[in-house]
């Protein structure tokens, strides 16, 4: 896999230094080569995108998200699926962030294709590490802690100290505050309050600024990033971002409920409601017009 992200990097390179810039050059100057017109303006199809958030061993997922981006509307929306989802993997009862251990990113996207009724040809494997560093780079977002949060975990190297209230918070508080657990309501608060950061994230860095770092995102993650996404995806993609605002996205969690079986404490689907969702972002999808309209 790092071959052929190697390749497409240095047809990037390539790509942009015919187009008389370098990477480089994309960097120290903060003009886009301009190729980058040229993709935002460019029609692309619809994608939907698994997220998958880990730690370095990437045996489980630790944050499973599906991205249902809408280019003609410009909007996205953003399902939660929690770790503990109960689902068949390979003919027995699993929960659903055993599916990286079991099958990597494609049969993940096989599962919550399977899970929701949403087709999902494309995933983003990214670990803890990479997702602070990004964090960084964006400079950074202001958010409202919930609660205090303190965990240790020395089998993961896990160190959350988080004071409630309103904070900056950067890479390394970011991802401790999207990773911890200990919620009255397990699982169901941890996914609420990772949705209010991706919306805070939205609200605060996605503008067309986003598109002049895409050099240095890209040059920081490379390493902590697998997806099979062609790197001229990501950029063409990445160059959608200036069309949306803070009104684009729409999170959503899996609809369902916890239950105990054979001892285990799973997430149950409420397979109607789930039914209902899909059906409900298709239509909003269908009728909202576009933001830069």
């Amino acid at each position: 896999m790092k071959f052929f992200k190697t390749v497409a990097v240095l047809c990037l390179i390539g790509f942009a230094a015919v187009s008389g810039y370098t990477l480089a050059h994309w960097v120290v100057t903060q003009e886009p080569p301009a190729f980058i017109n040229t993709v935002i303006e460019k029609q692309l199809p619809n994608k939907n995108v698994l997220v998958l958030g880990t730690d370095e061993s990437r045996l489980r997922s630790d944050v499973m998200m599906l991205g249902c981006l809408n280019t003609t509307t410009n909007t996205v929306d953003m399902v939660s699926i929690p770790r503990d989802t109960r689902v068949k993997l390979k003919g027995d009862w699993h929960k659903i962030n055993n599916a990286l251990t079991y099958g990597g990113g494609e049969l993940a996207c096989k599962t919550v294709q399977e899970l929701t009724g949403i087709q999902v040809d494309t995933y983003v494997l990214i670990d803890f590490d990479a997702f602070g560093k990004i964090i960084d780079i964006l400079g950074g977002v202001d958010f409202d802690v919930p609660q205090d949060m303190y965990y240790t975990d020395p089998t993961q190297d896990l160190k959350i100290n988080l004071k409630k209230g309103q904070q900056h918070l950067n890479g390394d508080k970011a991802e401790q505050l999207v990773r911890f657990r200990q919620y009255k309501r397990g699982d169901e608060d941890r996914i609420s309050v990772q949705r209010d950061f991706i919306q805070a994230l939205f609200e605060q860095k996605l503008n067309a600024g986003i598109i002049l770092k895409l050099p240095q995102i890209i040059g920081e993650v490379f390493d902590s990033v697998d997806t099979n996404m062609s790197m001229s995806d990501m950029v063409s993609y990445a160059g959608v971002a200036s069309k949306l605002n803070t009104e684009s996205l729409s999170t959503y969690q899996l609809p369902g409920a916890p239950k105990t079986i054979d001892g285990l404490s799973y997430y149950i689907a409420d397979q109607a409601e789930v039914a209902t969702l899909v059906e409900q972002i298709k239509n909003r999808a269908a009728a909202q017009p576009s933001p830069t309209e």
